[in-house]
């Protein structure tokens, strides 16, 4: 999991940093450009639903695999749109920063959902069990 996430950080720090801004505008001014934010609005919610799809179809995974699920979802999804639509078919301006916008918000939006999922389990699984005195030792056990 650390490499994972130092691997993602030194492969989009670079990228972001270089992004395709214009002379004397700031990181803070691109990255809150009105096209950016429906960026990471989509990315948002497409890496929240790619996580919570994989966790509700796949219970007994581990949640770090929805978080990659949902975190590739975005990003694939926002790299069609910047090939496909944009470079290839010529319908928008292809942008860098636009695809980091998305894949970044993905993988914040998908890492919201595993944690909200991960409460919820918790959560059933304390309001579900029961505690039961042992016959045999007079302990008590914990029924699920």
């Amino acid at each position: 999991m650390r490499h994972l996430i130092i691997s993602l950080a030194i492969l989009f720090s670079p990228s972001a940093i270089f992004a395709q801004r214009s002379e004397g505008q700031s990181f803070a001014e691109y990255y809150t450009q009105k096209d950016k934010l429906l960026h990471m609005g989509s990315g948002f919610i497409i890496g929240g639903a790619g996580a919570k799809i994989y966790a509700t179809y796949r219970p007994d995974e581990p949640l770090i695999n929805a978080w990659a699920v949902g975190f590739l979802s975005a990003s694939v999804v926002g790299g069609a749109k910047e090939i496909l639509i944009d470079d290839i078919r010529g319908l928008g301006t292809p942008d860098h920063g636009d695809f980091m916008a998305t894949a970044t918000a993905g993988a914040v939006g998908s890492l919201v959902e595993v944690g909200f999922i991960k409460w919820q389990r918790k959560r059933f699984a304390k309001k579900h069990s029961r505690i039961a005195a042992n016959p045999m030792t007079g302990g008590k056990v914990v029924l699920r």
